[in-house]
């Protein structure tokens, strides 16, 4: 899983270089979900993308009514520093990592029909 990443092989500078200068920042959070969605997709995970314009918050517990049970989160820090933030319906907010090793260890997760996932969380 993972292939080049999930930029298709270009680094985040040539993404914001397509956008313009940093006054298009949410643009290119939702270019790198986007982004992050497809690859999830192509590792054969469900995934959907949330544009709404609605708080976290209420995202996240509309999420855990619904029992879906991982949201992924891109805020300007997990942006600047190419993570993702991980949030669980059972336990919450799990900390940040990095996509490619999330993605083995949900893979694993759903191989193995676990309940428990290992993400290695950035350092």
């Amino acid at each position: 899983p993972g292939g080049d990443g999930c930029l298709g092989g270009r680094g985040r500078a040539d993404v914001a270089k397509e956008l313009g200068t940093r006054e298009h920042q949410l643009g290119l959070r939702h270019v790198i979900s986007k982004q992050v969605t497809a690859e999830l997709q192509r590792n054969g995970i469900e995934a959907t993308l949330d544009r709404r314009s609605e708080k976290i918050g209420y995202k996240l517990r509309e999420t855990r009514m619904q029992k879906i049970p991982y949201a992924l989160l891109i805020g300007q820090k997990e942006q600047d520093e190419n993570l993702v933030a991980v949030w669980n319906r059972k336990d919450g907010d799990l900390g940040q990592s990095k996509l490619e090793p999330f993605i083995d260890a949900l893979c694993k997760e759903i191989r193995t029909k676990s309940v428990e996932l290992t993400i290695c969380k950035a350092e």
